[in-house]
Protein backbone atom coordinates (compact mmCIF):
# COMPACT_ATOMS: atom_id res chain seq x y z
CA UNK A 1 0.00 0.00 0.00
CA UNK A 2 1.45 3.38 -0.98
CA UNK A 3 0.26 6.56 0.66
CA UNK A 4 1.92 9.89 1.27
CA UNK A 5 5.65 9.32 1.22
CA UNK A 6 6.15 5.58 1.85
CA UNK A 7 4.96 2.14 0.81
CA UNK A 8 4.54 -0.49 3.48
CA UNK A 9 4.05 -4.17 2.84
CA UNK A 10 1.59 -4.73 5.65
CA UNK A 11 -0.88 -2.22 4.22
CA UNK A 12 -0.34 0.38 6.94
CA UNK A 13 1.09 3.83 6.49
CA UNK A 14 4.81 4.00 7.14
CA UNK A 15 5.81 7.64 7.64
CA UNK A 16 8.94 7.99 9.76
CA UNK A 17 11.14 10.01 7.40
CA UNK A 18 11.00 13.73 6.79
CA UNK A 19 10.47 13.40 3.06
CA UNK A 20 8.05 15.88 1.44
CA UNK A 21 4.55 14.51 1.07
CA UNK A 22 4.02 15.68 -2.51
CA UNK A 23 6.10 15.29 -5.68
CA UNK A 24 7.42 16.74 -7.84
CA UNK A 25 8.60 19.57 -5.64
CA UNK A 26 9.19 23.12 -6.75
CA UNK A 27 12.72 24.42 -6.04
CA UNK A 28 13.78 28.05 -6.13
CA UNK A 29 17.10 29.80 -5.68
CA UNK A 30 17.90 33.48 -5.67
CA UNK A 31 20.87 35.77 -5.18
CA UNK A 32 20.32 39.35 -4.04
CA UNK A 33 23.41 40.90 -5.73
CA UNK A 34 26.74 42.00 -4.35
CA UNK A 35 29.66 44.13 -5.49
CA UNK A 36 30.74 41.50 -8.03
CA UNK A 37 27.57 39.78 -9.29
CA UNK A 38 24.13 40.90 -10.43
CA UNK A 39 20.96 39.64 -8.80
CA UNK A 40 19.58 36.43 -10.27
CA UNK A 41 17.02 33.74 -9.57
CA UNK A 42 15.88 30.43 -11.00
CA UNK A 43 13.22 27.84 -10.30
CA UNK A 44 12.43 24.33 -11.48
CA UNK A 45 10.36 21.25 -10.69
CA UNK A 46 12.44 18.52 -9.12
CA UNK A 47 11.72 14.93 -8.19
CA UNK A 48 12.85 14.09 -4.68
CA UNK A 49 13.79 10.41 -4.48
CA UNK A 50 15.68 8.00 -2.26
CA UNK A 51 17.14 4.53 -2.44
CA UNK A 52 15.95 2.02 0.16
CA UNK A 53 17.89 2.41 3.43
CA UNK A 54 19.63 -0.89 2.62
CA UNK A 55 19.78 -2.68 -0.70
CA UNK A 56 18.55 -1.70 -4.15
CA UNK A 57 15.96 -2.93 -6.62
CA UNK A 58 16.64 -3.74 -10.26
CA UNK A 59 14.66 -3.47 -13.53
CA UNK A 60 15.63 -4.52 -17.04
CA UNK A 61 17.05 -2.25 -19.75
CA UNK A 62 14.07 -2.46 -22.09
CA UNK A 63 12.28 -0.10 -19.72
CA UNK A 64 10.88 2.76 -21.71
CA UNK A 65 10.99 6.37 -20.63
CA UNK A 66 8.79 8.14 -18.17
CA UNK A 67 5.40 6.52 -17.78
CA UNK A 68 6.60 2.93 -18.29
CA UNK A 69 5.20 0.37 -15.84
CA UNK A 70 7.86 -1.86 -14.21
CA UNK A 71 8.07 -4.71 -11.74
CA UNK A 72 11.11 -4.16 -9.52
CA UNK A 73 10.59 -7.14 -7.19
CA UNK A 74 8.74 -10.44 -7.27
CA UNK A 75 8.78 -14.19 -7.71
CA UNK A 76 8.23 -13.75 -11.46
CA UNK A 77 10.80 -10.95 -11.89
CA UNK A 78 12.65 -12.89 -14.61
CA UNK A 79 9.56 -13.25 -16.84
CA UNK A 80 8.48 -9.63 -16.34
CA UNK A 81 11.97 -8.24 -16.96
CA UNK A 82 13.33 -9.70 -20.21
CA UNK A 83 16.73 -8.02 -20.42
CA UNK A 84 18.36 -7.41 -23.79
CA UNK A 85 21.11 -9.96 -23.07
CA UNK A 86 18.57 -12.73 -22.43
CA UNK A 87 16.36 -14.14 -19.72
CA UNK A 88 17.42 -13.79 -16.10
CA UNK A 89 17.53 -16.84 -13.81
CA UNK A 90 14.22 -17.55 -12.09
CA UNK A 91 15.99 -17.45 -8.71
CA UNK A 92 16.62 -13.69 -9.03
CA UNK A 93 13.74 -11.70 -7.50
CA UNK A 94 14.94 -8.17 -8.33
CA UNK A 95 16.62 -7.20 -5.04
CA UNK A 96 20.32 -6.65 -4.34
CA UNK A 97 20.98 -6.55 -0.58
CA UNK A 98 24.41 -4.87 -0.48
CA UNK A 99 24.97 -2.29 -3.23
CA UNK A 100 27.24 -0.04 -1.17
CA UNK A 101 26.91 3.71 -1.09
CA UNK A 102 26.55 5.70 -3.17
CA UNK A 103 24.77 3.53 -5.74
CA UNK A 104 26.30 4.32 -9.12
CA UNK A 105 26.04 3.45 -12.79
CA UNK A 106 28.51 1.10 -14.40
CA UNK A 107 30.04 -2.12 -13.21
CA UNK A 108 28.19 -5.17 -11.96
CA UNK A 109 26.00 -6.11 -9.02
CA UNK A 110 25.86 -9.39 -7.12
CA UNK A 111 22.85 -10.94 -5.40
CA UNK A 112 21.90 -14.13 -3.65
CA UNK A 113 19.40 -16.57 -5.17
CA UNK A 114 15.77 -16.96 -4.14
CA UNK A 115 14.78 -15.32 -0.89
CA UNK A 116 18.36 -15.05 0.42
CA UNK A 117 18.42 -11.28 -0.30
CA UNK A 118 15.41 -10.11 1.68
CA UNK A 119 14.14 -6.56 1.07
CA UNK A 120 12.92 -4.17 3.73
CA UNK A 121 9.29 -4.02 4.75
CA UNK A 122 8.96 -0.49 3.31
CA UNK A 123 10.37 1.36 0.30
CA UNK A 124 10.39 5.04 -0.73
CA UNK A 125 7.47 6.09 -2.89
CA UNK A 126 9.92 7.75 -5.30
CA UNK A 127 12.75 5.23 -5.40
CA UNK A 128 16.12 5.12 -7.16
CA UNK A 129 16.31 1.84 -9.09
CA UNK A 130 19.13 0.09 -11.01
CA UNK A 131 18.66 -0.71 -14.71
CA UNK A 132 20.37 -3.89 -15.96
CA UNK A 133 20.91 -5.45 -19.39
CA UNK A 134 22.01 -8.85 -18.07
CA UNK A 135 21.45 -11.05 -15.02
CA UNK A 136 23.28 -14.40 -14.92
CA UNK A 137 23.68 -17.18 -12.38
CA UNK A 138 26.91 -19.12 -11.84
CA UNK A 139 26.48 -21.72 -9.08
CA UNK A 140 24.77 -19.90 -6.21
CA UNK A 141 26.09 -16.49 -7.33
CA UNK A 142 23.91 -14.09 -9.34
CA UNK A 143 25.45 -11.07 -11.05
CA UNK A 144 24.23 -8.40 -13.41
CA UNK A 145 25.18 -5.17 -15.13
CA UNK A 146 24.47 -1.69 -13.76
CA UNK A 147 23.75 0.35 -16.90
CA UNK A 148 21.87 3.31 -15.55
CA UNK A 149 19.53 4.44 -12.80
CA UNK A 150 15.88 5.50 -12.91
CA UNK A 151 13.36 6.87 -10.43
CA UNK A 152 10.33 4.62 -9.97
CA UNK A 153 7.14 5.88 -8.32
CA UNK A 154 6.12 2.78 -6.40
CA UNK A 155 2.48 1.85 -6.77
CA UNK A 156 2.51 -1.50 -4.94
CA UNK A 157 5.01 -3.20 -2.64
CA UNK A 158 5.11 -6.20 -0.37
CA UNK A 159 8.33 -7.75 0.95
CA UNK A 160 6.99 -11.19 0.00
CA UNK A 161 8.21 -12.15 -3.50
CA UNK A 162 4.77 -13.67 -4.17
CA UNK A 163 3.25 -10.21 -3.99
CA UNK A 164 6.29 -8.19 -5.04
CA UNK A 165 6.62 -4.58 -6.03
CA UNK A 166 5.80 -2.49 -9.07
CA UNK A 167 5.65 1.12 -10.15
CA UNK A 168 6.01 3.69 -12.90
CA UNK A 169 9.28 5.15 -14.21
CA UNK A 170 9.14 8.91 -13.67
CA UNK A 171 12.74 10.00 -14.41
CA UNK A 172 16.23 8.97 -15.49
CA UNK A 173 19.04 9.70 -13.03
CA UNK A 174 22.01 11.28 -14.77
CA UNK A 175 25.12 9.11 -14.64
CA UNK A 176 28.59 10.56 -14.97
Amino acid sequence: MCRNDRCHGSGTLFDHDNFPLTWPEHAEASFAQDAYYLASSASASVIVYAFPSTGAFVVEDRVGGSGSMVQFFGSDWNTRNPASAGAAPSSFKGFWSSPGSPITCGGRFGAGPGNSDKPLSAVPTYMGTIVTSEVVKNGSSITGTRLRLVVVRTTQFDASPGRGGSGVVVADIACT
